[in-house]
């Protein structure tokens, strides 16, 4: 077994840096851009096919028996999805404009969704058969207020990073889906 970990922001780092454009960043979220219409194209070329030929090249680095293994069942590496975690990042002008509206999504996510809300946003259907448990709950951490929505250890969470909306989906257990 091989498992391998991409982080897409130091992809998008580096990305950056070869096509220089500048940025700033808090903890690892990216809060001002000086290119944002440039950094979308970039993001929007990203080629899953090419980074899983990429895996290839490294899977064969790492396990000097696949070239043989590939020749007598005429196929390599299945690359899957084991965990992973995806955030979307909504930019703010400021930190005060986030902070005017977040209170109220916030507020309106968390009276307004129902736990059984979780499965739509996780792309199922609710079904009677279901034998998990889905909940939603919000927190104020020192720095930030966030909302959580779990089913089973899959879960989609809002909070706020300075000057950034961020949603993060993270999946513990694709068999789910």
């Amino acid at each position: 077994m091989l498992q391998v970990y991409i982080n897409g922001r130091e992809m998008m780092k580096h990305t950056f840096d070869e096509n220089a454009i500048s940025f700033r960043m808090y903890n690892n979220s990216f809060f001002k851009i000086c290119d944002p219409i440039k950094t979308q194209k970039l993001a929007d070329k990203f080629d899953s096919k090419s980074l899983c030929r990429q895996l290839d090249l490294f899977a064969h680095k790492a396990n000097p028996y696949l070239a043989t293994v590939e020749n007598i069942l005429h196929t390599g590496y299945h690359w899957c999805v084991d965990q992973c975690e995806y955030a979307i990042d909504v930019m703010f002008e400021s930190r005060a404009a986030l902070e005017d509206i977040y209170p109220s999504l916030i507020w309106h996510a968390f009276y307004d969704f129902k736990c059984t809300d979780i499965f739509s946003f996780l792309g199922r259907k609710l079904d009677v058969k279901f034998l998990g448990e889905a909940v939603s709950d919000y927190r104020k951490c020192p720095t930030v207020w966030r909302i959580k929505f779990k089913m089973k250890s899959n879960s989609i969470k809002m909070y706020d990073k300075f000057s950034n909306l961020r949603i993060k989906m993270t999946i513990n257990d694709p068999k789910e889906f």
